[in-house]
Order: C-alpha cells, then sequence, then structure tokens
C-alpha cells in the first residue's frame, strides 16, 4: 500500500509532524500545499481565521492534486483556524480525485485541550468523501502556541503514541 502524506503549514509545525509522520512509516512520500498568497504577519494570521471560519479556498502552486493518484492512503495535515482545516487543504480536496482511497486527518493545534478538533474531522472527512475517499483515522496533535514552531521532540513523543 502507498501512502502519502500532504500538508499545509503556516508556521512550520505542519511540517514538522509530516516529517515525524514520514519517518514512521517507511515508504511514504510528503506532498506540500503551498499558497500563492502569503499569510505572513498579523493581517495574514487574521485573513487566515476568517478564511477558515467561512470555509474559504485558497489558490495553489501547481496542481499537488495529481500527484496523489498512485497513492492508496493519504494522510491530510492541516492547522486548525476557528476549528476548520485550512483553506489550501479545502483547495487540494475540492480537486482531487480520492475514489477508493483511505483518507485519514491530522489535525495541528495551539490548543492542548484540542477545542474544536471533532468538528474539523468531520469538515475534512465531509470533503473527502465528496471527493470519493474513504474515511480512515482522525489524529489529533498539539503544536506550539500561536505563531511559533512546534517542538520535535514534543511531536515525537505524539506520534508514538498513536
Amino acid at each position: 500500500m502507498k501512502t502519502v502524506i500532504v500538508f499545509y503549514t503556516r508556521d512550520g509545525s505542519s511540517r514538522v509532524v509530516a516529517d515525524v509522520l514520514k519517518e514512521s512509516m517507511p515508504g511514504a512520500e510528503t506532498i506540500e500545499l503551498i499558497e500563492t498568497r502569503s499569510r505572513a504577519g498579523l493581517f495574514g494570521f487574521l485573513r487566515s481565521g476568517f478564511e477558515a471560519s467561512r470555509g474559504k479556498s485558497s489558490e495553489l502552486s501547481g496542481t499537488p492534486w495529481t500527484e496523489v493518484s498512485e497513492y492508496d492512503e493519504l494522510y491530510l495535515v492541516s492547522p486548525v483556524w476557528a476549528s476548520k482545516p485550512a483553506p489550501a487543504l479545502r483547495t487540494f480536496l475540492s480537486h482531487a480525485a480520492l475514489s477508493g482511497k483511505t483518507v485519514h486527518t491530522v489535525t495541528v493545534q495551539a490548543d492542548a485541550g484540542f477545542n474544536g478538533a471533532e468538528h474539523t474531522h468531520a469538515v475534512f472527512q465531509d470533503l473527502a468523501k465528496a471527493a470519493g475517499g474513504k474515511p480512515g483515522r482522525s489524529l489529533n496533535i498539539h503544536g506550539a502556541k500561536i505563531g511559533k514552531l512546534a517542538d520535535r521532540v514534543h511531536i515525537e513523543e505524539q506520534v508514538r503514541r498513536l
């Protein structure tokens, strides 16, 4: 079974999670979703929460959704903004053909209590089902404070417990 980890990151924590997951799954590949518009700074942060809360998509560089055709299993890694997945993941899922693929969702949150994670996973799974995917596991990862990079050891400890 071929596995790919598709992730979006604003501050780097989701990249750390994707890297740790990849190391724990021999043969897995990663695809990073890159937006064409920056989310840097205070206004980028505010726009991120607003767009996520409104269910907006974003414009991505390239066509990463075409790169998943050869994989059987996807892990989607996203920060949680306003109890929703990042707009980049919405864009990816709205274009991806996931027929028969198992789709696991991984949220990365500043909130150690995972407030809103259940709702975020439900949104993720609804989008994946609409693209033809089969629901997989839903995993919650505590990252770091907003705007900070998650500590790798902290992420590794959580992934080991999964």
